[in-house]
């Protein structure tokens, strides 16, 4: 219910980031918003999976270009304000 899952193939690989092993999981979301469609899957994750010790979920792309936008702006808003105001 929550995702249509395929399966495509590509180049094998080993890759890793900061020295660890990783492994990709590439979502196409298509008629629904970046954070609730995150909402909603990191919340059914966490659920139902239970990952062992030293693996982590990390939400990535669009979703990490979002949340990095969001604190930007939590600056850059009050002070533009200020400004606008003085």
């Amino acid at each position: 219910m929550l995702a249509d899952i395929s399966y495509k193939t590509g180049p094998p690989s080993i890759r890793n980031e900061n020295g660890q092993l990783v492994g990709f999981v590439f979502v196409d979301i298509t008629g629904e918003d970046i954070q609730g469609y995150v909402d909603a899957a990191a919340k059914r994750i966490s659920e139902t999976v239970k990952f062992p010790p030293g693996y982590y979920i990390q939400w990535a792309g669009q979703f990490e270009y979002l949340k990095s936008a969001e604190q930007k702006l939590k600056l850059v808003v009050p002070f533009t304000l200020l400004i606008i105001l003085c």
